[in-house]
């Protein structure tokens, strides 16, 4: 212990403590201004810390019992909190950080743990770097990644893939791998959605804790979907990626949230014992899910999603959880090195797209493409692929909703409708309603609502052969509806 100070009934023994404080933190404020300071102790996996925060508390008070030995009282603890609160807004420097990848100009940045250094991933090498200032703030579940076999060649990376991932086809190996090499790209572009399904027995949970280890590894188990919108758009503020376990069902606000997140959107919510204060999440999490079947029912989040499907494992090659996490973790070190080294070779390469690009999300789709070359597919593979998971993503969502379902039966029958709107709602309700045994309620209530409900999903009928328009007569609105050849 340095000395001991009277803390009982002695302002300036708190303004000292205070002073001593200050020397061993440094402090920071984000453009939104958060608020940060980095603690300067070789015991703390997490120096960089919201001033807010209840650590900080814990770290005050244990810091003024090591010095003086003497402990704090919560009113005083707090009294220096505010005033680092302060000193963080006025002096703090203004930086940018980032959870676990950050891409700046040509050069991929990986915070895989350490205290002192980066990955750095670039065209020349991939190497470690000395960390001159914060770039990454890490939550409490943060996970340190395990060392990388850099010599590992790319085109392994399929090799391993299909090891330790029961995927059914091709085209999941290529939706898949090519997502990985992306996740890399940080927040210079927008990221899909990856929904991996299948039927029981296919190792999904096993498969999304794989995903989460290659990319943004945590102390804890997946998590659970919850059911609140604030609460998952805190999931999606602090992790880099969030994989949900067994998701069963994405209710409308939600599947709202997920679409914003995946263009970089923010959640508004008003700050607690406050009548005017806002507080800001900033959303962009790159999003895993699993589940038996694909659960979106929403056209705007099935265009941003990836389909990867996984058969059910055959019974003589079933392993207990022991043996899988063993060899797993025997193949993580070479697994990281081709994911890097992928990773690489797409920012040496170029060459610009040959085809359209059959997906919303092109800044994505072109690094896919380059990846997918990493790995031996050609561009015309990975489009196809693209286009596979386009066209399943509409069938589902077609069939997944009564209403639209009832229309492509109708017009099984008759390819080429002509009648009023009116008309046309009031034979589809009643198909939906004896046909389809559904309740009335859960029809749109007038013509104008199924307009609006046709015009949400006018691209996923398109995709199907289905096109339509309505126009105004003047005396009546009117529908033509036909199945293309």
């Amino acid at each position: 212990m340095e000395k001991k100070l009277n803390m009982k009934n002695d302002k300036k023994a708190v303004d000292e403590l205070m002073e001593v404080l200050k020397e061993k933190v440094k402090f920071y404020r984000t453009p939104t201004n958060q608020l940060y300071m980095e603690i300067d102790d070789p015991n703390m996996l997490n120096t960089l810390v919201l001033v807010e925060e209840a650590q900080v508390l814990h770290w005050i008070r244990s810091h003024c019992y090591e010095i003086y030995g003497q402990i704090l009282t919560s009113a005083e603890c707090k009294q220096i909190q505010d005033y680092f609160k302060m000193l963080a807004y006025m002096k703090g420097e203004e930086i940018k950080l980032f959870h676990r990848v950050m891409k700046e100009n040509d050069a991929i940045y990986y915070d895989f743990g350490s205290r002192t250094e980066v990955l750095k991933i670039d065209r020349e090498e991939i190497s470690y770097i000395p960390v001159k200032k914060p770039m990454f703030i890490r939550n409490k579940i943060f996970k340190a990644q395990t060392e990388p076999k850099i010599g590992t060649e790319p085109r392994e990376f399929i090799r391993y893939l299909k090891k330790h991932f029961n995927l059914k086809e091709e085209k999941d190996c290529i939706l898949l791998s090519t997502f990985l090499v992306s996740c890399f790209w940080g927040k210079e572009i927008f990221h899909p959605i990856l929904q991996v399904f299948g039927e029981k027995g296919s190792a999904k949970s096993t498969s999304l804790r794989r995903i989460q280890d290659l990319i943004d590894p945590h102390t804890i188990d997946l998590y659970a979907l919850p059911k609140k919108e604030d609460d998952v758009a805190i999931c999606l503020s602090s992790n880099y990626m969030t994989c949900f376990d067994n998701v069963s069902y994405i209710s409308y606000n939600i599947s709202d949230l997920l679409c914003r997140n995946c263009t970089g959107g923010v959640q508004m919510k008003r700050e607690l014992f406050s009548n005017t204060g806002q507080s800001i999440l900033e959303l962009q999490s790159i999003v895993c899910f699993n589940g038996t079947g694909q659960n979106i029912s929403k056209s705007d989040l099935a265009d941003r999603t990836l389909f990867v499907e996984l058969e059910r494992i055959k019974s003589d090659q079933i392993r207990t959880e022991k043996e899988l996490k063993e060899a797993w973790k025997e193949d993580l070190a070479d697994i990281l090195g081709a994911l890097y080294n992928a990773v690489q070779g797409v920012l040496r390469d170029e060459s610009e797209l040959e085809n359209t690009c059959p997906i919303r999300l092109i800044d994505f789709y072109k690094v896919a493409v380059k990846a997918g070359k990493q790995f031996g597919y050609t561009e015309e593979e990975v489009r196809k692929a693209f286009v596979e998971n386009k066209i399943y993503a509409d069938k589902e969502i077609v069939t997944g909703t009564p209403i639209l379902n009832v229309i492509v039966e109708i017009l099984k029958t008759d390819k080429n409708i002509e009648m009023s709107m009116t008309e046309f709602y009031a034979v589809l309700k009643d198909c939906f309603i004896k046909d389809y045994a559904m309740e009335a309620r859960a029809f749109p209530k007038a013509p104008n609502y199924l307009s609006r409900y046709l015009n949400e999903n006018r691209s996923n009928l398109y995709d199907l052969g289905i096109s339509y328009e309505i126009k105004n007569t003047g005396k009546f609105r009117k529908i033509h509806i036909w199945l293309r050849q």
